[in-house]
């Protein structure tokens, strides 16, 4: 039941629900971290100041779209926003610099980087701003409203080609 709601839910805007392929990191980089960093909350964007962030090429902002690859591949994704998977790898941020280059292709944000995270519908970005505090991100902001909002907002798309 509850898959039939998502997949007519994700068809409603155009995207298909699919299960997301599962995979696992090798290693984790290791950081201290302090418990008020961790308890600083993200601030929460909206459509408006997101788009006026993106369109300024704000510096050190890093958005981070966390749904799975075959999500981006049907739907496209904000545009310039990199791709860390929450559900398949959630500890991404955790990789050494190397690890995390080899794995996603593109180099690991730097923990001084404001990391803007989105997922569909905000559950899945809330979830990892709340992890990268734990690896040392203390600039983190979450887009709630997310890629559903974005799509009501008619904000431009990046459409993606899936990876064999």
């Amino acid at each position: 039941m509850l898959r039939a709601r998502l997949v007519a839910r994700n068809i409603r805007y155009g995207c298909q629900y699919r299960s997301p392929v599962v995979a696992t990191a090798r290693s984790f980089h290791a950081t201290k971290v302090s418990l008020v960093e961790i308890s600083k909350a993200a601030q929460e964007y909206k459509f408006e100041e997101l788009k006026k962030a993106i369109d300024n090429h704000e510096k050190d902002i890093v958005v981070v779209d966390v749904r799975e690859p075959n999500e981006l591949a049907e739907c496209g994704k904000i545009p310039g926003a990199i791709n860390i998977p929450y559900k398949s790898s959630p500890g991404a941020l955790g990789l050494d610099p190397e690890e995390f280059k080899e794995t996603f292709g593109f180099d690991k944000p730097p923990t001084s980087s404001k990391l803007i995270f989105y997922c569909l519908a905000g559950v899945r970005s809330t979830a990892a701003e709340q992890i990268a505090a734990t690896y040392g991100y203390t600039d983190r902001g979450n887009y709630k409203g997310s890629f559903k909002d974005w799509i009501e907002h008619q904000g431009p798309v990046e459409p993606v080609t899936p990876k064999e």
